[in-house]
C-alpha cells in the first residue's frame, strides 16, 4: 500500500516538475568538481568529508549506472546485432570525449583533498563492470585504468589497500568475462613516478608484462587477511584465462615463484614446539571459513598453522584451476621451494625425535590436502625420484643419499624412538590410502612384485593340500613349470572360455577360498585363541570346503559366522569400494602372470573389459552365499606357466620393513602393532593381482628364501605359542585383556589385568594378531565376492 502511494506521489511530482535530463545533471556535478579545484590551492589538505567533492563523484557514478541500465533495457527490445555497436549514451560519450577518467586517475594519484584516492578507486571499481565490452578497448578507458593499476603497484601497506584490491579484482572480473581484452591491458602501465620513466618503451620484440598481476602480488604481503583473500582471488582469475600469451606473461611476472615463497614463509612461521596431534584438528581452507581458525587461539600456534594450511589449499586450487602452463610451472616451483626447501630440509636436519615427529606430521597433513593432478605428480617425483628411478621392476633399490625421500622415511619407520616410527607408519598409511599417488605405491611395493620371482619355479605341495581334481585323467603339470597358486581345478574348469566372454579374476577370486580362510584363521594355536576353539575351522577340515557349489559356500558361511570375521566384512566392503573407484584409472592387471606369460600369444592375453565398480553395500545374502557360477569361470592364469626366470626375489625396503614389523609383533609396543597391521590392511585392499597374490595367498609355493606376510605371521605366532603359556593363568588373562581392549556388546569395557610390561605387551600382541587375521580374511572374502 505504501509503495503504491509513494509511486503516485512521485508521478505527480514528475508531472508538475519534470526530472532533470541525465546529461544536464551529469554536467552539473562535473562542473561542481572542477569549480572546487579551480578555487582551491595545491596546499589544501583538508579531508574530503569537509567538502562536497565525494558526494558529487558518487552522483556521477549513479548517473552513469542509471544511463547504462536504461540502455540495457532498450537493448533487450532491440535485436542482438544492435547490442554490439559502439553507440553510447550522452553522459558516457561526454566522459569519453573529455577524458573524465584521466582526471580522476590524476586526482587519485594526488589524493587531494585527503580521501580523494579512496573515492576515485571506488568509482573505478563500481564503474568498470557496467561498461559494455565494446567500449572497454577505448583509449579514454585503457589509459586511466593502467594509470590507477600503476598507482596500486607502487604502494605497499597503504591506508587505501582495501579499495585498491577491490579495484584490481573488479578489473580481473571484467577480464575474466572478456578474455580477449587481456591483451589490451597487457604491458607497461602509464605512471608519472620517477622509477617508471626509467623503463624502456615496449617494442614488438620486448617481453610484455601484466602489471595487474604484479599489483595483486604486492597485496599478498598485507597484514589484513581480507586483502590477501581478495588479491588471491584476482590472481586465480588471471591464471585461469585461456590464452597461452597471458600464461607466459604471468610466468614472467613471477607468479609461479611468489606463491611458493609465501607458502615457505608461512611454514617457517609455525612454532617448532607445536603438538603434532593438533594438526589433524585444523580444517582451515582457503576462503571465508578460515578466519575462525586464523582469529582463534585453540592451541599455541593455531593461527600460524591455519594460515599455512589455508595457503597450501589455495596453491592446490591454483594449480588445478589455472592454465596448464601456469599450473605445471607452479607445481614444479612448489616442489623446489617447499617440498625440497622446507619439508625435506626439516626431515634431514631434525636433531631430536620431537622435531622429526612434527616434520613427518606436517608431511602427512600436506599429502592429505593435495589433490591437484600436477601437484600430485610433482609430489610423487619428490618422494620417489624421477621416473627412471622407480620404473624398473628388477627390485633394485637406489640408496643414494638425497635421491629419494622415501628411503629417509623408511629408515624412520624403524627409529629407536617409538613415536617417530609410529608417525612414519601413519604417513605410509596415508600414502597407500591416497591411491592417486600411483608412482609411490609402485615404488614401494608393486615394482618388486611384477616379475613374480616370489613364486617357486617348481610346484611344491602346499601345507593345506586340497583334494585331487575331479578329472583324474588330467595329466599333472610338468615339473619344470610353475603351477598357479590360486586354483588346482579340473580340466573342465581350466578349459578356455568362449570368445568375448568376460573372465573372472582367478587371482583375486580363487576357487580354493575356503582353504585360504582356514590358513589365516588357524595361524594362532588353539590355546591362544580368545574365541571358542571348537567353532573354528581346523586344519584338517579345510579340504571339506574345497568343492564347488553349495558345499563350499556353506563352508565359507559357517566359518564366517563362527569365527567372527563377519564383523569386518561390511567395513572391508566399504573400504574396498572406495579403493576400487580411486584405482579404476590404473592399468593394473587382474591376473598375476609372469612377464613370459604376458608376452605369449594366448587368447587369455587379450585385455579384458574393465570391471564394473562394486555395489555400494554387500547384502546379508551376498555375504552368506556366493554366486554359484563363480567356480565355473575359467582363468587363463590357472594353467601351468613357464619358468619365471632366475632372478632372486627382493621384496624391497618397504615390504621388508613390514615383514620385520610383523615378525616382531610380540616384542613391539601395542600402538606400533596396531599401526603396522593397519598399514598392511591398506596394502591388501589394493586391487592389484601381484600384490594380492603375494600378500593374501598362504598356499602360494614361494621361492626359497622368499618372505611373505603369512610366513611372518606364522613366525610371530610361534613366538607367542612358546612365550605366552609361561605366563601364569594366561588363558584367564588373555580373556580379560581381550575384554579390556575390545570391550563387549553387553558389558562395559574392563580395565586391563594387572601384568608387568612384558607380559602385557605379549598378551596384547596375541589379540592384535588374532583380529588382524580376521581382517585379512574379510578383505580376501570381499575381493573374492567382487572378482568372481
Amino acid at each position: 500500500m505504501l509503495g503504491r502511494i509513494s509511486s503516485a506521489v512521485q508521478s505527480a511530482v514528475d508531472t508538475i516538475v519534470p526530472p532533470v535530463p541525465l546529461l544536464e545533471d551529469f554536467l552539473y556535478h562535473w562542473r561542481m568538481i572542477t569549480k572546487f579545484y579551480s578555487h582551491t590551492s595545491s596546499s589544501f589538505r583538508e579531508p574530503i568529508e569537509s567538502t562536497n567533492v565525494g558526494a558529487h563523484v558518487d552522483q556521477l557514478l549513479k548517473i552513469l549506472i542509471e544511463e547504462g541500465g536504461d540502455e540495457k533495457k532498450g537493448g533487450e527490445e532491440a535485436s542482438s546485432a544492435d547490442n554490439d555497436d559502439m553507440s553510447t549514451g550522452p553522459c558516457l560519450e561526454y566522459l569519453l570525449e573529455h577524458r573524465v577518467l584521466d582526471v580522476f586517475a590524476t586526482l587519485a594519484s594526488a589524493d587531494q583533498p585527503i580521501g580523494m584516492r579512496t573515492s576515485c578507486l571506488e568509482f573505478f571499481s563500481r564503474f568498470l563492470p557496467h561498461i559494455r565490452p565494446t567500449i572497454l578497448p577505448h583509449v579514454a578507458i585503457i589509459a586511466p585504468v593502467k594509470k590507477v593499476v600503476g598507482l596500486c603497484l607502487h604502494s605497499k601497506a597503504s591506508p587505501t589497500e582495501v579499495e585498491e584490491v577491490n579495484f584490481l579484482c573488479s578489473l580481473c572480473a571484467v577480464l575474466g568475462k572478456n578474455p580477449p581484452l587481456t591483451t589490451v591491458y597487457m604491458g607497461m602501465c602509464e605512471d608519472n613516478q620517477a622509477n617508471s620513466t626509467q623503463d624502456p618503451p615496449e617494442s614488438e620484440d620486448s617481453p610484455r608484462r601484466l602489471h595487474l598481476c604484479n599489483a595483486l602480488l604486492n597485496h599478498l604481503q598485507s597484514a589484513d587477511y581480507r586483502v590477501v583473500l581478495r588479491a588471491s582471488e584476482g590472481l586465480m582469475l588471471l591464471a585461469s584465462l585461456p590464452f597461452d600469451s597471458v600464461a607466459d606473461t604471468l610466468l614472467r611476472c613471477g607468479l609461479h615463484l611468489a606463491l611458493p615463497t609465501q607458502l615457505a614463509s608461512l611454514f617457517a612461521a609455525i612454532p617448532p614446539n607445536l603438538d603434532p596431534n593438533h594438526l589433524d584438528d585444523v580444517r582451515a581452507t582457503w576462503g571465508l571459513d578460515s578466519p575462525q581458525w586464523l582469529e582463534g587461539s585453540k592451541f599455541p600456534g593455531c593461527h600460524q598453522v591455519a594460515a599455512f594450511l589455508a595457503w597450501l589449499d589455495y596453491c592446490d586450487q591454483m594449480v588445478r584451476e589455472s592454465h596448464p602452463t601456469v599450473g605445471s610451472a607452479l607445481a614444479i616451483a612448489i616442489k623446489e621451494k617447499f617440498f625440497k626447501g622446507c619439508l625435506q630440509e626439516s626431515l634431514q636436519l631434525a636433531d631430536d625425535g620431537t622435531s622429526l615427529i612434527l616434520s613427518t606430521a606436517h608431511l602427512t597433513k600436506c599429502v592429505r590436502m593435495i589433490s591437484a593432478p600436477y601437484l600430485l605428480e610433482e609430489l610423487c617425483h619428490w618422494l620417489v625420484g624421477e621416473e627412471s628411478e622407480y620404473s624398473d621392476s628388477n627390485g633394485s633399490a637406489n640408496r643414494e643419499p638425497g635421491n629419494c625421500v622415501l628411503h629417509l622415511l623408511l629408515d624412520n619407520c624403524v627409529h629407536e624412538v617409538d613415536e617417530v616410527s609410529l608417525e612414519s607408519l601413519r604417513l605410509f598409511e596415508v600414502l597407500i590410502e591416497e591411491s592417486r599417488l600411483e608412482a609411490v605405491v609402485h615404488s614401494l611395493a608393486l615394482k618388486h612384485l611384477l616379475s613374480r620371482s616370489y613364486c617357486s619355479r617348481r610346484h611344491r605341495p602346499s601345507r593345506h593340500k586340497p583334494p585331487p581334481p575331479s578329472d583324474s585323467a588330467a595329466p599333472p603339470p610338468p615339473q619344470t613349470q610353475l603351477v598357479d597358486w590360486s586354483d588346482k581345478e579340473s580340466e573342465e574348469i581350466q578349459a578356455p572360455a568362449s570368445p568375448g566372454c568376460l573372465r573372472a579374476s582367478r587371482t583375486l577370486a580363487p576357487h580354493n577360498i575356503s582353504e585360504i580362510i582356514a590358513c589365516f584363521l588357524n595361524i594362532l594355536p588353539d590355546q591362544l585363541r580368545t574365541c571358542e576353539p571348537s567353532h573354528l575351522v581346523s586344519r584338517g577340515e579345510s579340504a571339506d570346503y574345497d568343492c564347488s557349489g553349495e558345499e563350499e559356500e556353506e563352508g565359507v558361511r559357517s566359518s564366517s559366522s563362527a569365527c567372527g570375521y563377519e564383523q569386518y566384512i561390511q567395513e572391508a566392503n566399504r573400504q574396498y569400494r572406495e579403493v576400487f573407484v580411486r584405482c579404476a584409472a590404473y592399468s593394473w592387471p587382474r591376473e598375476a602372470k609372469s612377464p613370459e606369460s604376458e608376452d605369449s600369444s594366448s587368447p587369455c592375453s587379450s585385455p579384458s573389459p574393465s570391471p564394473s565398480p562394486p555395489p555400494a553395500q554387500l547384502s546379508t545374502a551376498a555375504i552368506a552365499s556366493d554366486d554359484d557360477s563363480a567356480a565355473e569361470l575359467t582363468s587363463c592364469d590357472s594353467r601351468p606357466e613357464a619358468d619365471v626366470g632366475s632372478s632372486q626375489f627382493d621384496e624391497g625396503p618397504f615390504l621388508s620393513m613390514l615383514i620385520a614389523r610383523l615378525e616382531n609383533l610380540p616384542y613391539q609396543a601395542h600402538e606400533i602393532n596396531l599401526q603396522t597391521t593397519a598399514l598392511v590392511s591398506r596394502l591388501a585392499l589394493l586391487p592389484h593381482a601381484h600384490l594380492h597374490e603375494w600378500l593374501l595367498n598362504p598356499l602360494l609355493p614361494t621361492a626359497p628364501g622368499c618372505a611373505t606376510v603369512y610366513a611372518a605371521l606364522q613366525t610371530a605366532a610361534d613366538i607367542m605359542a612358546a612365550r605366552v603359556p609361561l605366563v601364569p593363568d594366561f588363558e584367564g588373562k588373555l580373556s580379560s585383556m581381550r575384554r579390556a581392549l575390545l570391550g563387549a556388546t553387553d558389558d562395559p569395557p574392563l580395565p586391563p589385568p594387572t601384568l608387568d610390561e612384558e607380559e602385557a605387551r605379549m598378551l596384547k600382541s596375541v589379540i592384535v594378531l588374532e583380529e588382524f587375521c580376521k581382517e585379512l580374511v574379510a578383505i580376501a572374502f570381499v575381493k573374492y565376492h567382487y572378482s568372481s
